[in-house]
């Protein structure tokens, strides 16, 4: 199993990583950056097409995704529908599969009203925590986690004999956090790498607020 992150380690949202197996290709989530590479408010060029935003670094370079040429070998694990987790989607082939829990699709059709079009993919396919899937030759088991983004999900994924957890966003202090201090008591066995959302790593002396005091 071969593990390519294209975007999301140094810096906050555009989340792309890349697993690779027996020829097929598992997206795990497609996003759209948060900032700029200064540092301010991140605005999408909108007179660009496919090929010049992979020239300028904002598209990940990888062969027949954004056509139909590499579409029945990929499908993207969508982990939850915030936009720097799934705002460049719309870029994909639309014939390729999205894998993405309910609550997930609802929202991402509801946002389809707002700029930039946020619908949900044409090639939609649901899955449910806990309920192992097969995609090519990945074997992914979904987990509910607790996220401001609803039916958000973290993902085991299982391929070449290698275990690698992807937590997507997770968050201990909303209205699900039973899933959150479960999986701390009872996490997945075995891993070999763990791809972990890490955006409150520089704030430890911080005291996070329960959503229900909120």
């Amino acid at each position: 199993m071969n593990l390519t992150i294209h975007r999301g380690t140094h810096e906050i949202g555009g989340t792309c990583i890349e697993l690779k197996s027996d020829g097929f290709r598992l997206l795990l989530d497609f996003g759209m950056p948060l900032v700029s590479e200064d540092g301010g408010d991140f605005f999408m060029p909108r007179d660009r097409d496919v090929h010049q935003l992979i020239e300028d670094g904002l598209l990940p370079s990888i062969p027949g995704i954004y056509d139909d040429s590499g579409s029945k070998d990929t499908a993207v694990l969508l982990s939850h529908a915030h936009a720097d987790h799934s705002g460049f989607l719309r870029f994909l082939s639309p014939s390729i599969h999205v894998y993405m829990s309910t609550g997930t699709e609802a929202l991402m059709k509801i946002s389809s009203i707002f700029p930039p079009k946020a619908a949900a993919p044409e090639n939609a396919r649901t899955i449910k925590a806990w309920e192992e899937i097969q995609i090519g030759p990945f074997r992914v088991t979904p987990y509910l986690m607790d996220h401001s983004g609803p039916d958000a999900m973290a993902f085991l994924i299982e391929a070449e004999g290698k275990r690698l957890f992807y937590t997507g966003d997770f968050r201990a202090t909303g209205r699900k956090k039973v899933v959150f201090e479960n999986l701390i008591k009872h996490p997945p066995k075995n891993v070999d790498y763990l791809i972990c959302e890490g955006t409150m790593l520089d704030r430890q002396d911080e005291s996070p607020v329960l959503e229900q005091d909120l």
